[in-house]
């Protein structure tokens, strides 16, 4: 009985630890997923592979906002109010060519992963209010995250033909650019190399003309106090100056003299001057003698007995 006892406890705790396992399993999985939704979402990327070697970047663009720089051998085409810049394979051909607008966007203000899925759905639907079916896919070339589509044209010109034209659209610092890619279908897929090495190299910024006017002004402000206070420094060591020759009794002896002078020759009052210094002298004649001239004397007797005193010591001594 007892051995069936101790056998049943047994089961009892071997069931209790199963039940508190799965209890700390299933916790654990559920952070595990948690954490998995918080993370951001990964963007494909779509410039995966070699790709075309650029030249030298053109100066900035756009204000300032846009660096870019075309492929090697590759023409810069003239500059035109339809677009920022166009690069050509070639100055006579037209095509492939990858040219390059932009437009102030009041929907978004930067694309990245976590609002490129939005961004998609909102190009999606002005693609399909215009009446174009495509595919437009969310994707990342270089350090842009924009969304990328194709679409088909019949070109009115000279071969008179179906152009190809490749799309990558991105928003930064609330202004759309989009990056287009012409090409006829059957070169299509050599060009586009091309394309995404334009897009990859391209930096664009959307404090540039605050970088420039922030340096511009703290340019002025060094400019200011480097000459600014060189007057205000002068004027500053003036009164230090008169200051120390005030203590030294120099300077400002000189400054009041001329100060003095100046009202002295148009005034001319120092003719009664002399009137009230004699008056003056003789009024307090009387009194002032006698005040001075007693501890005078006194002082004068005080001597006389001290040498008295000295001569009579010195004939004691004698």
């Amino acid at each position: 009985m007892r051995s069936h006892y101790f056998n049943l406890r047994l089961m009892q705790v071997a069931v209790f630890c199963v039940a508190i396992g799965a209890l700390v399993l299933s916790g654990g999985c559920g952070k595990s997923r948690s954490g998995g939704d918080n993370e951001t979402p990964s963007v494909a990327r779509l410039d995966v592979g070699e790709l075309p070697g650029l030249g030298d970047p053109l100066p900035p663009l756009d204000e300032g906002r846009l660096e870019i720089s075309p492929p090697r051998d590759w023409v810069v085409s003239p500059r035109s109010s339809r677009y920022i810049v166009r690069f050509q394979a070639a100055e006579g051909s037209p095509y492939p060519t990858v040219i390059v607008t932009a437009q102030d966007c009041q929907q978004f203000k930067n694309i990245d992963a976590g609002n490129v899925g939005a961004f998609a759905k909102f190009v999606a639907s002005e693609l399909a209010s215009a009446g174009v079916k495509t595919t437009v896919k969310t994707g990342q070339i270089g350090q842009l995250v924009g969304v990328m589509y194709t679409r088909r044209a019949r070109v009115k010109d000279a071969l008179g033909g179906i152009v190809d034209r490749v799309f990558f659209d991105t928003v930064v610092a609330g202004r759309r650019y989009q990056f287009e890619l012409r090409s006829p279908p059957e070169n299509v897929g050599l060009a586009e190399p091309y394309f995404l090495a334009i897009v990859r190299g391209a930096k664009i910024s959307g404090v540039g003309e605050l970088e420039e006017t922030l340096a511009a002004e703290e340019t002025g402000a060094k400019s200011e106090r480097k000459n600014g206070p060189s007057p205000a420094s002068g004027t500053a060591q003036q009164p230090k100056k008169e200051a120390v020759a005030a203590q030294k009794g120099e300077k400002p002896v000189e400054q009041a003299k001329t100060t003095e002078q100046k009202p002295e020759k148009p005034v001319i009052p120092e003719k009664s001057a002399p009137a009230q210094t004699a008056a003056q002298q003789t009024k307090p004649a009387s009194p002032a003698k006698p005040e001075p001239s007693q501890p005078e004397d006194s002082g004068k007797k005080k001597g006389k007995s001290a040498e008295d005193l000295l001569k009579e010591v010195d004939k004691l001594l004698q």
